[in-house]
């Protein structure tokens, strides 16, 4: 997978001067009868202004261009391709025509790479984060050019940050949109919601959490999917094969939930495929155990705020500065030495959950602790809404490659368990570099970190 090579501060200027000029001709494009996209001669589509030549705009927009004026009327890709061009803004498209049909995607890419940015546009789709972006560049929180090298990005990692000013915006704008009777609401109720949703971002970002928008991955769900159906057989050289390649060309862009080439980098599929990931602890002695098998979520978006301490290797003279949290300070407040992140899966679920965990009811719900939900109250979070939890190793597998997760010698916990064939409950953990970074997923004793596995809690909306 390319990286995006930023622009420099000079052709950032430049961009801007034609982003500029691009923006008077948008009343122009608007006027034109009802195919947005009028077909050009060969000539013409390959004709470039010397004077656009000069710009190095070309460095940011890839070359060679899909060229949307190539394709017939009746060509069904062509079809695919404005339909997904027409969810961005107009400014977005004329800058695409402008530029030959170039998609925002680094120097040299290729046009499946290019058409894989488009089948992306589609599969957020049904999310708030193209409106949520269309609202960055309409208020100028974004010129279009950040919008186009932000969009980029999350196209390529599946995952991007927010500023705590980006963040605000987004929580008051996704708040206001999910409430459907908001429009209906007085002035004085509207303006509660949103002093409400200010509230919850500064309290988070004071806690030391970002924003992180994940996209789904429907296609990483389907591979999971056929593991668990047996559709693809893992516990065959010819079915590892398999997932492999399909993985590869399917989900180029989602580290796979397995570590080739390692004799335990299947272990995790295979606890998927034999219901050994269970959600819920095991209940005393003179109760039935009923183990509640829970699959990954990579075909769900997700709006969360992430503790972002940054991972180092777990013996490195940096991780007693790194390794630490305030909101693990806050949270657990006896935690006072330097390495605060460093807590067992035992003391991490007698905080959150009520101990012993009851799951009651269908479907199965967890119980938060007092404690817990009072230090919600008490940074304007309601309970009923929001909860504090470990982060999910599908969640943290899409969120690796803009957070530079899993590059180091150093676990992390992950919510759920694995059921052992006692009965017995051990926690999930990986993301350590020389396991397979971001494609590792282990289990290890609850009791126990042996210093070198931390804690990442998220704030994320309770999932009904």
């Amino acid at each position: 997978m390319s990286e995006l090579k930023p622009p420099s501060t000079e052709e950032l200027a430049k961009m801007q001067e034609l982003a500029e000029t691009l923006r008077k001709t948008v009343e122009e494009e608007r006027q034109k009868p009802p195919q947005r996209y009028r077909k050009f001669s060969l000539a013409e589509k390959n004709a470039q202004s010397e004077e656009d030549k000069k710009t190095g705009v070309e460095d940011f927009f890839s070359n060679p261009a899909l060229k949307i004026s190539e394709t017939s009327d009746n060509d069904p890709d062509a079809d695919k391709i404005l339909s997904s061009l027409s969810l961005l803004p107009e400014s977005f498209q004329v800058l695409w025509d402008k530029m030959g049909g170039s998609s925002p995607v680094n120097a040299g890419s290729s046009e499946r790479k290019q058409i894989e940015f488009l089948e992306f546009i589609d599969e957020i789709k049904d999310s708030h984060f193209l409106s949520l972006f269309q609202h960055f560049l309409d208020s100028n929180t974004w010129s279009l050019q950040e919008y186009a090298q932000k969009i980029t990005s999350f196209s390529q990692n599946r995952a991007i940050t927010l500023t705590t000013k980006e963040a605000e915006q987004a929580t008051i704008f996704q708040t206001t949109n999910e409430d459907q009777t908001f429009q209906t609401k007085s002035k004085k109720e509207q303006q509660e919601i949103i002093d409400q949703a200010k509230t919850e971002a500064q309290e988070a970002a004071e806690l030391g959490m970002e924003m992180l928008l994940i996209a789904a991955d429907k296609k990483a769900q389907g591979m999971v999917e056929k593991v668990i159906s047996n559709q693809i057989n893992i516990d065959t050289k010819e079915g590892k094969e398999e997932f492999i390649k399909q993985w590869q060309e399917q989900c180029p862009n989602t580290p796979m939930p397995a570590v080739p080439g390692k004799s335990w980098g299947w272990n995790y599929l295979s606890w998927l495929k034999n219901n050994k990931v269970v959600s819920n602890l095991e209940p005393e002695a003179d109760q039935v155990d009923e183990p509640q098998p829970i699959k990954p979520r990579f075909h769900r978006h997700q709006t969360l705020w992430v503790d972002k301490w940054q991972e180092e290797d777990y013996n490195a003279p940096q991780a007693q500065a790194s390794h630490t949290s305030t909101l693990v300070k806050q949270f657990f407040p006896e935690r006072n030495s330097d390495r605060v992140v460093e807590i067992n899966r035992e003391a991490i679920d007698q905080a959150l959950w009520e101990i012993p965990m009851r799951w009651g009811g269908q479907p199965p719900r967890r119980i938060k602790s007092k404690d817990h939900e009072e230090f919600l109250r008490q940074h304007g979070f309601n309970p009923d809404e929001y909860e504090l939890r470990l982060i999910i190793h599908d969640e943290y597998a899409r969120g690796a490659g803009v957070k530079n997760w899993g590059q180091k010698n150093f676990w992390t916990h992950f919510d759920h368990y694995f059921l052992g064939d006692d009965g017995e409950r051990d926690g999930l953990s990986g993301g350590r570099r020389d396991s397979g970074g971001p494609s590792h997923v282990d289990a290890y004793w609850r009791d126990d970190t042996d210093g070198y596995l931390g804690v990442r809690l998220v704030l994320s909306r309770i999932q009904k």
